[in-house]
């Protein structure tokens, strides 16, 4: 099963937008994909920036047919 944890995480002041966060899938050999909530779009990179202060969640795919998908 795959399996997300988050690092290089940025805080950002009250109000503010500049927060970023830096996700990485474990227990994968395959290339992987990376989405903030349920409606965002599918993306590479593990690093989400320009975030407000809040609780977010991400999902992780495998970028294969029939890959798995987690969230966190």
């Amino acid at each position: 099963t795959i399996t997300l944890t988050s690092s290089n995480i940025t805080a950002t002041p009250c109000g503010g937008s500049q927060g970023s966060i830096t996700l990485q899938a474990n227990n994968t050999l395959n290339p992987v994909q990376y989405r903030l909530g349920r409606l965002g779009n599918y993306q590479s990179s593990p690093t989400f920036n320009n975030l407000q202060a809040g609780t977010y969640t991400f999902f992780v795919r495998e970028n294969i047919a029939n890959g798995c998908e987690v969230f966190n």
